[in-house]
């Protein structure tokens, strides 16, 4: 009885799975990596702002800066989210979450007096209970950032559960 308890229940996941999917191809850049002398700084192509602790924020991990400055856009380049402040953002925009590819881009401050910006594009999964991403593989979050090695790891768990299509 308990095998077919068992059975039904990794059916029914596998259903449910297969049932939904995310509506566009998420992390399709790379993450964003770069070293600069004193420091380096690192950029997740997905978070989740799903408020359960993990992955919730996007922006710079880092050692060096000391001040930075991040806007988000949408596609049709409207600013969605800017900080001057060194703030991550919450996924949110007008108080509520958002679920898309964004571009952003970073001016940052080192603490050798430079200046320099970067930019790129996150996916946003704001509601994980069911999404497939195509190419979750290719995904990589803030928790999978090697800081020894200056780079993100695949290998490191995202702690986050998202199912494959």
């Amino acid at each position: 009885m308990k095998k077919v308890i068992l059975f039904a229940a990794v059916l029914l996941l596998i259903v449910s799975c297969k049932k939904s999917s995310v509506k566009k191809t998420c992390c399709t850049s790379p993450p964003y990596v770069k070293e600069f002398w004193g420091g380096y700084i690192l950029m997740p192509n997905v978070f989740t702002p799903d408020a359960n602790g993990i992955n919730d924020e996007f922006g710079p991990i880092h050692d060096g800066l000391i001040r930075w400055e991040m806007r988000v856009l949408d596609t049709k380049e409207r600013v969605i989210y800017s900080t001057t402040d060194s703030e991550m953002w919450n996924g949110m925009n007008n108080g509520s979450p958002v679920n898309d590819i964004y571009g952003w881009k970073v001016v940052y401050h080192t603490a050798k007096a430079e200046t320099d910006s970067i930019q790129g594009i996150v996916c946003i999964i704001s509601d994980t209970d069911g999404i497939c991403p195509k190419n979750e593989g290719d995904c990589l979050f803030a928790t999978q950032a090697d800081r020894p090695f200056i780079n993100f790891d695949a290998d490191l768990p995202s702690n986050e559960v998202l199912c494959i299509d």
